[in-house]
């Protein structure tokens, strides 16, 4: 029988027959890491769950995830799903989920434009369907996802300026954290709130009031972040008619000031924001039960392309084959040549809007061997085709015309990492490249004191003021600069260390026993 499984950042929603089964915990960065090991015990875990429950077991399936997963990270959950023997049926975005379980809801029969948001935990995303409510057929037009904008991100806004403003030293911060999320949450139904916290700084108890009107300023970043995200989304589309909140973080009524800000349209509360991604799945797998209920109406779904996938030509040029927000399924073909006299071509596939695909997501690589190396450059003609399926799961199968050699390829495990993954991991080796330089600098600095002792036994005062300056020197100028230039900063302590080792100093210079 069809589930439809909600598989979030904090916690995991299952539905069946498009009735609420159960809410459990996702395990902590699960979603982050992806891996499919991990996964898949916690599905496994989840099965057991559901059966205690309901006394059936998962077999088909329809997921969800949020829109910037890659179709790696969207094929890391089919495998660690059917390792568990789940069949899953499909794979969704989340607020296209939530569409569905918004059209159960309507029955005025009219076409509409809904703008739906998503903000949970760790992503908020944002999806336009133009929704045919009198034939049920929903198109998505537009989606954007931000990674790390969420409910976490506005808790950490909040920890940050409260350990700044009250100048917190040696915080328990997992402590502070918890109790900061329960203020925040208290705070979108109410004005004002005490936060109290026992032994927060050793045996010290810390207490503050807190008001939504500073919660809403502390959570100023993300407001302005989120209004330019919806003036996105909508741009180029149709006029939006409705805006559909689902989420946990959806409550904070910050939300609605900021959508107030660009649209001057309703906004939807009439289905549960907990709940509405998992039920918009239980509705498209009941679809696909041959023993589908008369009274549940079986939609059409027709969803997106996430991002771009191009294919690499000369000088590392993207050249796109399917648009971003294309319909799904998709096939596109195009015909390739050759760049000069050789028995194979490689054709490599990436994901992303950049024209260079050094920019880009990497996919994967298809190569075509045995060709006739006798064809000069631009003789061959190389037929290639992408298919997309409804998941967004890409097939790539090339051609070669003069020897009818070809090859086919599916691109389904993880491969690459998505955009907002390259940027942490870019951050991440700025910081090691810091800290390696740091400690290089840190055991060079000493050696040549060390050196300079056994050189020079007897210290001036004077000597031993243009070391600790030179330190000084070193490492406030290299702390305010990450990225500051080692090899200079290591040649002026050097130098320095050489001219000390041969100058005392103005004569009466004291010396330091």
């Amino acid at each position: 029988m069809p589930f439809g499984i909600d598989f979030g950042n904090s916690h995991t929603v299952v539905f069946y027959n498009t009735t609420f089964v159960l809410t459990c915990p996702t395990p902590p960065d699960l979603k982050q890491h992806l891996d499919d090991i991990y996964i898949t015990h916690f599905f496994k875990d989840l099965t057991l769950m559901v059966y205690d429950n309901i006394k059936v077991h998962i077999d088909d399936v329809v997921l969800t995830a949020p829109v910037h997963f890659t179709d790696s990270c969207r094929s890391t959950i089919i495998k660690s799903a059917e390792n568990v023997g789940w069949n899953v049926l499909r794979i969704i975005n989340e607020p296209t989920a939530a569409a569905l379980a918004y059209a159960k809801t309507t029955t005025n029969g009219l076409t509409e434009t809904v703008l739906v948001i998503d903000c949970g935990g760790g992503t908020t995303d944002f999806s336009v369907v133009s929704m045919d409510h009198e034939d049920g057929i929903h198109m998505v037009k537009n989606t954007l996802g931000k990674n790390n904008f969420g409910g976490k991100y506005l808790t950490q806004l909040l920890v940050d300026y409260v350990i700044k403003k009250h100048n917190l030293q040696n915080v328990k911060v997992q402590k502070l954290t918890s109790a900061l999320e329960k203020a925040k949450k208290i705070l979108s139904f109410a004005t004002t709130t005490a936060v109290c916290i026992e032994c927060l700084i050793g045996d010290q108890d810390f207490v503050m009031n807190l008001s939504r009107a500073t919660l809403e300023m502390i959570y100023t970043p993300f407001a302005q972040e989120f209004i330019k995200c919806v003036e996105t989304v909508i741009k180029d589309t149709d006029p939006i008619d409705k805006v559909v909140l689902v989420g946990g973080s959806s409550r904070i009524p910050l939300l609605y000031n900021c959508i107030k800000k660009v649209l001057d349209v309703q906004i939807c509360n009439t289905i549960d924001p907990d709940q509405a991604i998992a039920m918009g799945a239980s509705i498209l797998a009941e679809n696909w039960n041959d023993d589908a209920k008369s009274d549940i109406s079986c939609d059409i779904l027709v969803d997106v392309l996430n991002n771009s996938v191009s294919i690499e030509t000369e000088m590392g040029m993207a050249q796109f084959i399917v648009s971003k927000n294309t319909p799904l399924p998709v096939s596109r073909n195009m015909p390739f040549t050759n760049t000069s006299n050789t028995t194979f071509v490689e054709i490599k596939l990436y994901s992303g809007e950049r024209k260079l695909c050094k920019y880009n997501q990497h996919i994967g690589t298809v190569r075509l061997d045995n060709l006739d190396d006798s064809l000069g450059r631009g003789e061959m003609k190389i037929n290639v085709t992408l298919d997309v399926d409804q998941n967004g799961m890409i097939t790539v199968s090339a051609f070669d015309t003069h020897t009818n050699k070809s090859v086919r390829c599916s691109f389904n495990r993880p491969n690459g990492h998505s955009e907002d993954d390259l940027e942490t991991k870019i951050d991440d080796l700025e910081q090691v490249y810091k800290e390696m330089s740091r400690n290089s600098l840190y055991t060079q600095f000493l050696e040549l004191l060390y050196r300079f002792h056994l050189n020079k036994p007897e210290i001036t005062r004077y000597t031993n003021d243009c070391l600790n300056d030179l330190f000084n020197w070193v490492f406030n100028v290299y702390h305010e600069n990450v990225l500051a230039d080692y090899t200079a900063i290591k040649n002026h302590f050097t130098n320095t260390y050489h001219f000390l080792l041969f100058y005392q100093g103005p004569k009466g210079t004291t010396k330091i026993t």
